[in-house]
């Protein structure tokens, strides 16, 4: 080792424990299980995929510009037009727009994160075996993961909050009393929690929202870049503001989604959160580079700018009643946007090193000859004995103190590596500034002796600007040894898997140790993970055909009903009628004709459970309406021209009751109002009770006519075409059946052959390598 590579580590490698027993190697079972869960998604790249990194961020700008633009309008609770065409970018608009099928979409998100997640697990426990033979594997793991949180992390979460996205709506009934009812904003056609659709899209939903949340916080604290050099963009020295801003996306998503109502408190989440992210980039430099801190900001002043421009814009537009507020506050948006882009940018310039350990002409704040010096002693010292050292010349026999004269006091240990980000500018990153950073670790050595955030900041330095990864592993070792957090902890954890252990384990399989099972044992371990997979995509195949075909099953079950439905009202007239002859003819006293032959008049007792059974038969189908179609206008349309007849009685049980007529109304009404009112006039019939039920019942004629005269022509008539409509529905539903079977078949066929030419590829590439071998 030279000497530059020689620091001062090494003069307290016996005081520091380096050379005794790294207590801080025996991790806890529960957290070895973890890290090796969570060590395929550690970045391994010794240069990373810069034009991957901008491609993701450059649809994130996209989702979030996109997300900004989400407007309901308060008087239709509707998305506007604009809304409506831009938000079917992060799936807002195709969430609403499908209805209750909107759960489809709902299930098909909730199998991409799962099945990312399950890769993640299945590269976990096959991780040697995959590393050795199949790579790619968990390249295609990282990047999905990677895709997942950084680009379709919102349109999930949107996705995920329609299906529980509900509004209220007051209405005035017949007495002018107030009535309020929540309605599903995907259908409104659909009460909230009313539907069987909703109830299991809100359960996968928060399933999937709290999976989301806690996978999305692990993942951006623990993974990320941490190589200062060639680490390419956002690559930082911790996850914090990673995980900072996973939880603000978090809560700008639901603030925009659900606080439609609150205009006010929308806008300051929509400016402040974005203004306090912003503030962390320009000031505190989470990221390495300038350009990744600058590049962080981009998007959120254009969301902040946006929304705040929207947000006035929207104000001006509900007082004046006129649109054009809001396209000229958009373009005020747009351009205040790249304006504020271009002041964060000389901003970020003028405040860019004034933290540095550097001169204000950039030189080092310590003579890099002291430096030279200081380094020359310390080897010096490391392999001298004591008498060599009374014999040394006079200037090696100086007090280290004295070598420091620049130096400040470095009482924080987390902010002496943003102070050396000038290793950063390819213009000052020589040898010289090398040794000087070199030399401030050294000094912030004496004082923070413990520190294990410190000693890896270190070690990352001896690893990438050293190029010296045996002392970088030193380090490592003694920051493991040193009470290290658990993300600290993890890292460190994947560092030692890098440079040790698991690369041997590697490298044994790789010369064939482990005996002559070892080909049987990774045959076998791909034979289960093909296994599992395809095991896994003929459940969700069949989970899916199944939820079709059942609900394909209840919506003809359902137009049985509806069907049955013109059944029962075409009987009650002749009920009605036949009671009319009853009481003219016998006064409800027949008796019977008792000649042994079939009665062709029916009594009284079993007319009035004829008028009980089929108005409860009307009730229980029109009760359950809203839930078996989506298609409610021909039930609530106002065309239905009923009429309503006054008709009182003369007469006493001692004289004949003689029914006269004292008005006629016509009422306009609607289908669903015209069955019920239907339904409640038999029922009332068959709850009579006594022989003369034109003397018990007032409105007994009245009744009678309401049946007799609306039954079959307005209602009937109304529900020939509600029923047309629903069979429209059915037939759509079919398509969609026939269309995703079809689908389904092609997937399998696609995976079928694509899983024989893997097979074919692979066998041929393992024959030609036997025998090349054999050669």
């Amino acid at each position: 080792m030279s000497s530059d590579e020689s620091k001062s580590v090494s003069s307290r490698s016996s005081g520091s424990g380096l050379g005794e027993r790294d207590v801080g190697d025996n991790i806890p079972k529960y957290l070895n299980i973890f890290f090796s869960l969570m060590f395929p998604l550690y970045p391994q790249k010794k240069k990373s995929n810069v034009a991957f990194q901008i491609i993701l961020w450059a649809l994130f700008c996209i989702i979030l510009f996109t997300l900004g633009l989400f407007r309901i309008d308060l008087g239709t609770e509707t998305q506007t037009a604009l809304s409506k065409a831009i938000n079917y970018v992060d799936l807002t608009s195709l969430g609403l727009s499908l209805g209750k099928n909107s759960m489809y979409v709902l299930i098909v998100v909730f199998v991409i994160v799962f099945g990312a997640f399950t890769l993640q697990v299945l590269s976990a426990v096959f991780y040697k075996e995959l590393i050795a033979s199949q790579p790619v594997v968990i390249k295609i793991t990282r990047g999905l993961v990677s895709i997942l949180l950084r680009v379709l992390f919102i349109p999930f979460v949107s996705t995920a909050i329609t299906s529980f996205d509900c509004y209220s709506e007051t209405t005035l009934n017949e007495s002018g009393e107030g009535i309020s009812q929540s309605f599903w904003r995907a259908d409104n056609s659909l009460g909230c929690f009313k539907s069987v659709f909703q109830i299991v899209s809100f359960v996968i939903a928060l399933i999937l929202l709290l999976f989301l949340f806690i996978y999305s916080a692990v993942v951006n604290l623990l993974i990320y870049t941490h190589n200062p050099k060639n680490g390419g963009f956002f690559s930082c020295p911790n996850g914090v503001f990673n995980l900072l801003q996973g939880i603000f996306v978090f809560g700008i998503v639901f603030s925009q989604r659900l606080l439609y109502g609150w205009q006010f408190w929308r806008g300051v989440v929509g400016v402040l959160v974005p203004g306090v992210l912003i503030l962390m980039l320009i000031i505190q430099n989470p990221y390495y580079s300038f350009w990744s801190n600058y590049l962080a900001t981009i998007p959120w002043t254009i969301f902040a700018s946006m929304r705040l421009f929207l947000e006035i814009g929207y104000a001006i537009e509900e007082s004046s009643h006129v649109s054009s507020p809001q396209i000229i506050f958009l373009i005020f948006g747009v351009i205040s946007s790249v304006i504020f882009i271009i002041v964060i940018y000389y901003i970020m310039r003028i405040l860019e090193g004034r933290n540095w350990l550097l001169t204000s002409q950039g030189l080092p704040l310590v003579d890099i000859s002291e430096i030279e010096q200081l380094n020359q002693q310390q080897s010096y010292n490391y392999g001298s004995s004591t008498e060599q050292n009374e014999a040394k010349p006079s200037f090696l026999n100086k007090s280290p103190k004295s070598q420091l004269p620049g130096l400040p006091k470095l009482k924080d240990a987390t902010d002496i590596e943003p102070r050396l980000r000038f290793l950063q500018d390819k213009d000052i990153r020589n040898n010289e500034y090398i040794k000087y950073a070199d030399y401030v670790y050294t000094h912030a050595f004496q004082r923070h002796k413990k520190n294990a955030l410190l000693q890896f900041q270190y070690g990352i330095f001896l690893q990438y600007y050293r190029k010296n990864w045996v002392k970088a592993q030193s380090v490592f070792k003694l920051s493991r040894s040193s009470n290290p957090s658990i993300p600290l902890r993890f890292v460190l954890y994947c560092k030692t898997k890098e440079g040790g252990g698991a690369q041997d384990a590697v490298i044994t399989e790789l010369q064939g140790g482990g005996g002559g099972t070892g080909d049987d044992n990774t045959l076998m371990k791909r034979m289960i993970i093909i296994l599992i997979l395809l095991s896994h995509f003929l459940a969700i195949a069949s989970a899916i055909i199944g939820t079709v075909a059942n609900n394909f099953s209840q919506q003809i079950q359902n137009l049985l009903q509806v069907c049955e439905l013109a059944g029962y009202i075409s009987r009650l007239p002749t009920f009605a009628i036949q009671t009319l002859y009853l009481d003219i003819s016998y006064g409800f006293k027949y008796a019977g004709i008792n000649d042994g032959s079939a009665e062709t008049i029916p009594t009284w007792e079993s007319l009035k459970t004829s008028f009980s059974t089929y108005g409860q038969y009307i009730t229980d189908v029109i009760t359950i309406i809203y839930d078996v179609t989506s298609n409610t206008q021909p039930w609530e349309v106002m065309d239905i021209n009923t009429y309503i007849f006054d008709i009182a009685h003369v007469g006493t049980q001692q004289t004949k009751v003689e029914p006269v007529m004292y008005s006629q109304e016509k009422q306009v009404s609607s289908l669903i109002r015209s069955m019920t009112n239907l339904a409640q006039a038999s029922q009332q019939l068959g709850r009579l009770n006594s022989s003369l039920p034109n003397v018990e019942l007032k409105t007994f004629y009245s009744d009678l006519q309401y049946i007799i005269f609306n039954a079959l022509m307005p209602i009937l008539a109304s529900l020939k075409r509600a029923m047309i409509s629903y069979y429209d529905e059915t037939n759509g539903l079919i398509t969609e059946i026939i269309l995703l079977q079809v689908l389904l078949v092609v997937i399998l066929l696609v995976a079928i052959q694509a899983l024989m030419i893997i097979m074919f590829v692979f066998f041929t590439i393992k024959v030609h390598k036997e025998r090349k071998s054999a050669l």
